[in-house]
């Protein structure tokens, strides 16, 4: 989220002439946070307030100073720095809302300034039909048939349209005429419209032909949560992602409170055409297959330009989450400019790629019964354990083994390795067996995958592990043909 410190610096203040006024989507509190960077001050004693401001910044709803979880400290850089997330939207009484944020360090404001306009989203939305207004005198007379049941209402008028709001979003559709006339942008349209207009008891029946499937994320456009993943500190950004080296001077400091990078964006991914690399050997054998999974990340609406620097940032880091999906950035330009004139607006549009997947082929067929070998290369046996979900294991490793027991027979691998790790877990077992798991808090850098590997002998459980000694290949000593001399 970006803050101005002049209410009349927001987006909605500034608008273009083709224009449309945007806002931060959110679903759950949590969904609110944000980073301050703070000023090198000898004093430290910190005082933060929140204010809840109406949509247009200008009216003050109430403090929620109190409703956020907060953090004042300082980085392993020796950086100053606030992080913010909402706890709860008790307080907030309408939807849509701006925050203002005011830091006092001892008697001396150090940051006064107002958010851009955030949005709630709902899981489950009211769906919304317009209507045009040459209907409108007839749907309020007579009602309109909706999936075989009349409906009168509610009825909202809004800027020369009727509004319906429907308690479902199972079947919805946007009111046409007979030539399949479709509104809102939505790829819908009606046919088999009668109209009966000689009596009292006239109506008029519209017949479904299309069915819409919404998406559990609201009715307008699907939202994709879009995360970047990054080590400890982002240099574009300039946000620390990582704990706290010094607590600044807070009554209320949460010590475990790390600043995430995520957002909701209105957006579809879609898969593209795969350019498969193969190398094949002067026998015309092909000796190495490359993988690499491509896809194409579209927006599905317009950004401002105060949304630019945010969401290229999401792919500066080393993965993107897209809904908990991992994909890498392959580069070059995240945004265009908006074609429309006078917009002030940017389009989404960028390549995402998938890990590389290779297939050696030049190697003898091995048809041996493979185990699972878990591989912790650092820490404790006895340490904090996470499943794939996020869930709590325990902090013991007879919990470990306790936990991957239930899908087969899980031992400690204890044959001596090539390389230095703490220790090896190794799963006999068929049907699902779990991909990885967490040690010590769930995070992207302490996940613990599984490696496929000959259950007698495997070869390839010090792969990719520091501090591995490689291995030294005596070649025996060339065999020379000796040719027999003639008899």
């Amino acid at each position: 989220m970006i803050f101005y410190k002049d209410l009349f610096n927001l987006q909605q203040y500034k608008l273009c002439r083709n224009e449309a006024c945007y806002c931060e989507p959110v679903y759950f509190p949590n969904d609110v946070i944000f980073q301050i960077p703070l000023p090198d001050q000898i004093s430290n004693n910190y005082i933060p307030t929140i204010g809840l401001y109406s949509e247009d910044g200008t009216t003050l709803l109430a403090d929620i100073t109190g409703d956020f979880d907060i953090l004042f400290a300082i980085d392993i850089y020796g950086k100053r720095y606030a992080n913010f997330r909402l706890k709860t939207f008790s307080q907030f009484i309408f939807d849509c809302f701006v925050l203002k944020v005011v830091i006092k360090n001892e008697n001396g404001t150090i940051f006064n300034h107002y958010s851009e306009k955030y949005c709630r989203k709902y899981a489950q939305e009211n769906c919304v039909i317009s209507i045009p207004d040459d209907e409108f005198e007839l749907g309020l007379t007579f009602g309109y048939f909706i999936n075989g049941v009349a409906y009168t209402g509610p009825f909202e008028f809004s800027n020369g349209k009727i509004i319906i709001h429907l308690d479902s979003c199972n079947d919805v559709f946007t009111i046409g005429d007979a030539g399949g006339l479709c509104l809102n942008g939505l790829e819908l349209c009606l046919d088999g419209v009668e109209v009966c207009l000689g009596n009292e008891n006239s109506q008029i029946t519209f017949e479904k032909i299309t069915y819409l499937d919404l998406t559990p994320t609201g009715c307008a456009f699907p939202y994709l949560k879009v995360c970047a993943e990054f080590d400890c500190y982002d240099n574009i950004g300039e946000k620390y992602y990582g704990d706290p080296h010094t607590l600044l001077n807070f009554a209320n400091n949460v010590p475990t409170l790390r600043y995430s990078n995520c957002m909701y964006i209105p957006a579809k991914v879609e898969r593209l055409a795969t350019d498969i690399k193969t190398s094949i050997s002067k026998y015309g054998k092909v000796t190495r297959s490359e993988y690499q999974p491509t896809y194409q990340l579209i927006g599905l609406d317009v950004f401002p330009y105060w949304k630019q620097n945010e969401i290229e940032n999401l792919f500066t880091g080393k993965e993107v989450l897209i809904d908990g999906d991992s994909f890498t950035p392959t580069g070059g330009a995240v945004l265009e400019k908006d074609t429309i004139p006078c917009s002030c607006s940017y389009l989404l549009k960028t390549k995402l790629s998938k890990k590389n997947r290779v297939n050696n082929l030049n190697c003898t067929t091995d048809c041996s019964i493979y185990c699972t070998y878990f591989v912790v290369a650092e820490g404790n046996k006895n340490q904090p354990y996470y499943k794939e979900n996020g869930d709590y294991i325990g902090s013991l490793f007879t919990d470990l083994l306790a936990y991957l027991n239930t899908f087969g027979n899980a031992t400690e691998y204890t044959t001596v390795t090539p390389c230095e790790i703490s220790f090896i877990i190794k799963l006999n077992g068929t049907g699902y067996l779990p991909s990885y798991f967490y040690t010590q808090y769930v995070s992207q850098q302490t996940k613990v995958f599984g490696i496929k590997d000959d259950c007698e002998n495997p070869t390839k459980i010090c792969d990719g592990q520091p501090l591995c000694a490689a291995p030294i290949i005596i070649l025996p000593p060339p065999i020379e043909d000796v040719c027999p001399g003639p008899t």
